[in-house]
């Protein structure tokens, strides 16, 4: 449930900044159910970040300016829904932070990735206000 807000958590401490978990939680309503994607990039927004979320495919992976890392929203095996961190790539791979620590940090091909990604991507830029 708290998936959102940690992967979150990861992608703004990345960027220098390291607000409590709490404050993030407070900052994007998180309840029972999770976090959706728009309380996450309002809440990097109200931190300074410029935000695009995007309903993609694979190909997003192929594009040189992509910026990382970003958020990925997927349906696991198990049929819930989770968010992780991309936050590295090659031509065939992506490098992948899950904030579960049973999982931590992982490698998939671009290929196993898809067939389990929503195709949600989250972008996350800071801005000359964003605080480190």
């Amino acid at each position: 449930m708290g998936c959102g807000v940690a992967a979150l958590a990861m992608v703004i401490s990345y960027h220098g900044s390291c607000p409590p978990l709490a404050t993030l939680r407070q900052m994007t309503a998180t309840g029972p159910a999770g976090t959706t994607a728009y309380q996450l990039l309002n809440a990097a927004k109200n931190l300074h970040f410029d935000t695009v979320a995007l309903q993609a495919n694979q190909t997003l992976f192929t594009q040189p300016d992509l910026p990382l890392p970003m958020i990925a929203h997927m349906r696991q095996l198990t049929g819930d829904y989770h968010y992780v961190v991309i936050y590295g790539r090659t031509a065939h791979t992506l490098d992948i932070a899950d904030p579960d620590p049973a999982v931590g940090q992982i490698r998939l091909g671009i290929t196993a990735f898809a067939r389990l990604w929503t195709g949600v991507a989250l972008l996350f830029t800071p801005t000359s206000e964003t605080t480190r």
